[in-house]
């Protein structure tokens, strides 16, 4: 699979997992399955929609839940679309940009 490819399946699985998680109560049990599946797609986007390296990634993760947007996503009632790292990193770097990261250009 190629990395364009990788990265939206990714996003698909970000965006479905995000749909449930707003339709879902948390004690429903599609719920956790979501949020865990959340975490892996997203720290899987990050490392390769924009180069992170997986313990950073897992730390803009952590930072995520614990106390930036999506814990005041839940604080506040699960109000408005779920955020995502899609939304505060914005598009992927281009393949150009992620092989000089990587150091294969």
């Amino acid at each position: 699979m190629d990395r364009t490819t990788f990265i939206q399946e990714m996003e698909r699985i970000i965006h479905d997992c995000a749909i449930t998680l707003q339709q879902c109560h948390p004690d429903d049990p599609h719920f956790q399955g979501a949020c865990l599946a959340l975490g892996q797609a997203s720290q899987c986007w990050l490392q390769m929609a924009h180069s992170m390296h997986a313990v950073d990634a897992h730390a803009v993760l952590v930072g995520l839940v614990s106390t930036g947007a999506l814990h005041q996503w839940f604080e506040q009632g699960g109000q408005g679309p779920l955020p995502t790292v899609m939304d505060l990193y914005g598009p992927p770097i281009s393949d150009e940009e992620f092989g000089k990261r990587k150091g294969l250009a």
